[in-house]
Parts: C-alpha cells; sequence; structure tokens
C-alpha cells in the first residue's frame, strides 16, 4: 500500500484539522524490513545459551514467543518469551545508536536492589545481561499501562491510582533531602531551544505558537520559586509502555536514570504521555494538564508528594513543551502515532497557554 500523506513545511502553520489529515496510512512490512527482523530475532536466540550460563540455568529446551521485533534508525530491539518447565523468561537484545544499554541494565540491577517488592508492586529480576545489548529477565504476565487505559475514562482511573502507588514505592526507595525547587534550570534549558529556533537551527512543529507557548510558562517561572519539592533517583524514561500492569501487580522496566531530581520529573514524564494520547482532553479545566479526576486518581496513589508540589506544577506543564519539541516538524515525517500525540500536546497546550 503506498504512503498517503499531506505535506506540511517546517515552520508552516497547520490547523489541528489539518494536521489530523496529515495521518499517514501504511501497508504491511517491506519485505526488507521482515529479513531485518529474522535476523535480530535469530541473534537473540543465538546469544541465550551464554545468558543462560550466566543466570546458572539450562541453555537448551527453551519453547519461545515473539512479543517485540522492532528494527529501525532508533533502535533494534527483539523481546522474546523463552519458557522451559516452570522458568518462564523474557529474552531481548537492544541496541539504541546514542544510548548506553549497559548502563540501562546496571540501573535496572541497582533499582531491583532496593525496590519493596510485594504482591501488588513490583520489578521483573533481571537474571543475567552480556555487556552487549543481551539481557534474560523474568517475564511479567501483564500489558503495558498504555493498553490498559485504551478504555473509558472511569475505567482508567483505577490503573492511574496503581500506577500513582508503584511510582511512589520507587522513589521513596531512593529519597534525597527536602529542598528549594529552582525552577531556573528548566527555564535556561527552554532558553537554549528557543535561541536555536530563532537563529534557524532548530525547527519545531507550530513554531511560533510553540514561542507564545514558552513564554507564557517563563512568565509563571516565580510562581514556583522558594517552594519546597522532594527530590528522588529518577526513572528518567517513564511513560506508559514501562509500566508493566495486570489485574493484581503493576511492575516498572527499563530504568535510564538513577540521578536525583525533583519528583516531579518523572510525575510529569507519566502523566503527559497519558494526557496526550489516552485522556478526554473534552474534560480539561482552564490551564490544567490533566482532567480533575485522572490527577486525583494518580495522587491517590502517589503519596510522596501532592500536586501542589511546585516541581509537579512546574514540570507538567514544561513536559508539555519538551514533548511537542521532540516530534518531528516536518508532518511528511511525521508517523500516525507522533501526529495523534501533536494533535494531544496542542489541545493541552491551547488550554494551559492560552494560545
Amino acid at each position: 500500500m503506498p504512503m498517503i500523506v499531506v505535506p506540511c513545511q517546517p515552520g508552516k502553520s497547520l490547523s489541528l484539522m489539518g494536521l489530523s489529515s496529515c495521518l499517514r496510512l501504511y501497508g504491511s512490512e517491506t519485505a526488507r524490513e521482515q529479513g531485518m527482523s529474522k535476523a535480530l530475532r535469530a541473534e537473540a536466540l543465538d546469544r541465550l545459551p551464554d545468558l543462560c550460563a550466566r543466570a546458572g540455568m539450562p541453555g537448551s529446551g527453551w519453547r519461545v514467543r515473539d512479543l517485540v521485533l522492532r528494527d529501525d534508525p532508533i533502535a533494534q530491539v527483539a523481546v522474546l518469551r523463552v519458557t522451559r518447565g516452570s522458568d518462564d523468561l523474557v529474552l531481548k537484545l537492544e541496541r539504541r545508536p546514542g544510548h548506553d544499554v549497559t548502563a540501562r541494565l546496571a540501573e535496572h540491577e541497582a533499582v531491583q536492589a532496593i525496590f519493596p517488592r510485594s504482591d501488588r508492586l513490583t520489578v521483573p529480576q533481571l537474571l543475567a545481561h552480556d555487556g552487549a545489548g543481551g539481557s534474560l529477565a523474568e517475564f511479567f504476565d501483564g500489558v503495558p499501562l498504555a493498553v490498559r487505559l485504551d478504555a473509558p475514562f472511569a475505567q482508567q482511573l483505577p490503573d492511574l491510582r496503581r500506577a500513582g502507588a508503584w511510582l511512589a514505592a520507587f522513589h521513596r526507595a531512593r529519597l534525597g533531602a527536602c529542598r528549594e525547587f529552582r525552577p531556573w534550570f528548566g527555564i535556561k534549558t527552554l532558553n537554549g531551544v528557543l535561541d536555536d529556533l530563532r537563529r534557524g537551527k532548530a525547527h519545531v512543529a507550530e513554531q511560533e505558537r510553540f514561542i507564545a507557548a514558552a513564554a507564557a510558562l517563563k512568565a509563571r517561572r516565580e510562581d514556583w520559586k522558594g517552594q519546597i519539592t522532594q527530590p528522588a533517583a529518577q526513572h528518567d524514561d517513564l511513560h506508559m509502555r514501562n509500566i508493566l500492569m495486570n489485574d493484581q501487580a503493576v511492575a516498572g522496566i527499563d530504568f535510564a536514570g538513577g540521578h536525583m531530581a525533583p519528583v516531579g520529573h518523572d510525575i510529569a514524564r507519566l502523566l503527559v504521555d497519558y494526557a496526550a494520547i489516552r485522556a478526554p482532553l473534552d474534560r480539561l479545566r482552564p490551564s490544567e494538564v490533566l482532567p480533575a479526576e485522572a490527577l486525583a486518581a494518580f495522587f491517590d496513589g502517589y503519596d510522596l508528594v501532592g500536586l501542589e508540589d511546585p516541581s509537579v506544577q512546574m514540570m507538567l506543564r514544561l513536559r508539555v513543551l519538551t514533548d511537542w519539541r521532540g516530534l518531528p516538524a516536518d508532518s511528511r515525517k511525521m508517523s500516525p502515532a507522533k501526529a495523534r500525540r501533536l494533535v494531544g500536546l496542542m489541545r493541552i497546550a491551547e488550554n494551559v497557554f492560552e494560545l
């Protein structure tokens, strides 16, 4: 099936209706892409005997089921479920240009060593990794939060509460000392982005509106200055696909951080991801990033700080801009998922920044 796209040039204005019409239609994988996925799968299976030896397990006799096969310029990832008798594991091979996968696995080991595992909240145990992107871990029988939240709004609220409880347990395991929140750090980063836009060194979709939204955020920085916030070691890649859930338990995966920062950073990553593609944005109150019921549900579970925390208030708004900036400026380079995300972010920005 040929690709169908409505072109839009970088820096040009595009209405939300026009942006929606830029969603592309794709056919199935090409033969080349299928061949690359098969090769990646085969390489992952070649790693299995060594990883099993590192974990003290037999290297043969495993049954294999494909979970994820991804091969594109951003990442090469094969995730396979391997079972043998009562052993139920995940074999993963991951390569991401510009990212240290081994460091992420080491962070997973650090988290699992201190996370207070229970029947409700957990971290799947990493059993072995080979220093070259291959790993073996416990299988968690659940689905990503993104799947659970693809549901009517009333059904989303209990799972938002449970996600909040998991994140609170994660943060509480490695707390820092309470300190004064300094909006200057986020504003400095935002100023760098604005400078690049004005000099033509970078572009962003709906650029003039982005600049107006950034100005509105900067105008509020004094609202959060000098207030006390709670730092904790960060997940740093927290989105709806890195929280897994079933009806009994919640698990977190793919840790990328470990550095100490105000808890609002992780909270904003997760909640803005949800808001852009799963939240009913027609329920937004003026100036809010999420519907009030969704915020109440999440913070009913996340009991470490409340919505009034200055890092939460500022980072929710800054994250809207950060995620907006991370999308392609040219709609011809935008996948359907990214186009839908931009539509959601624009609706939130209109409400929050009064565009």
